[in-house]
């Protein structure tokens, strides 16, 4: 079970086509949590159920892992939520890659309610992760090897976008070294806002 540690104060500049977006960067530390025995109806004391999807950019990576013998990585991402994963392209021979992938997941979690004293708390109901793992690798002639771990909490994604007009993007830095920027956005579900369920016509989200 993960989280995030703080942000550690905004990176210059926003993702292409996301203008006034925000840069904040992240360390991909894993943190204690805690999951729900309750069901989808039945949301934990101080806790309100949020579903919707997460759309999120992979943009580019800066100062990578060189694994290769030249000196450089074949680097791609992939991104992992419960059963559903999916990956970047691989861009060869580079320690500064720029992939501009756009992917998204059907996501559901408990957050805390406004007067609620459970802040540090995280929870997902029945057939929900609490977080995306995101790994960024090197594409290896045999196998494929890690370069790092991020795992990114759901409940966080749902705390940075509430209330923001634009997409934000969050620098997450790696263990070994260098950082990963990925842009998010997060649009709630009919069933938790009444809205529609097409995107383009939804009237309230939440965005990263």
């Amino acid at each position: 079970v993960a989280g995030m540690a703080g942000a550690a104060g905004a990176a210059a500049g926003a993702a292409a086509g996301a203008a006034g977006a925000a840069t904040e960067t992240i360390t991909g530390r894993r943190r204690t949590s805690r999951s729900s025995g309750e069901s989808a109806e039945s949301a934990p004391e101080g806790f309100e159920l949020v579903s919707g999807t997460i759309h999120m950019e992979v943009l580019d990576g800066k100062d990578l892992p060189a694994l290769d013998r030249d000196g450089t990585s074949d680097p791609y991402v992939s991104v992992r939520y419960g059963k559903k994963k999916l990956r970047t392209k691989v861009v060869k021979h580079s320690l500064n890659p720029v992939w501009n992938y756009r992917m998204e997941f059907e996501v559901a979690v408990y957050v805390p309610l406004a007067d609620s004293d459970q802040v540090s708390a995280r929870y997902a109901p029945p057939g929900h992760e609490m977080e995306l793992i995101v790994k960024c690798k090197d594409k290896g002639t045999l196998h494929n090897r890690d370069m790092a771990v991020c795992p990114v909490a759901v409940a966080d994604v749902v705390a940075w976008t509430k209330g923001e007009k634009n997409p934000v993007t969050r620098e997450l830095k790696l263990e070994t070294q260098g950082t990963l920027r990925v842009m998010f956005s997060f649009w709630t579900s009919p069933a938790t806002d009444g809205a529609s369920s097409d995107p383009r016509r939804r009237s309230r989200s939440y965005k990263v």
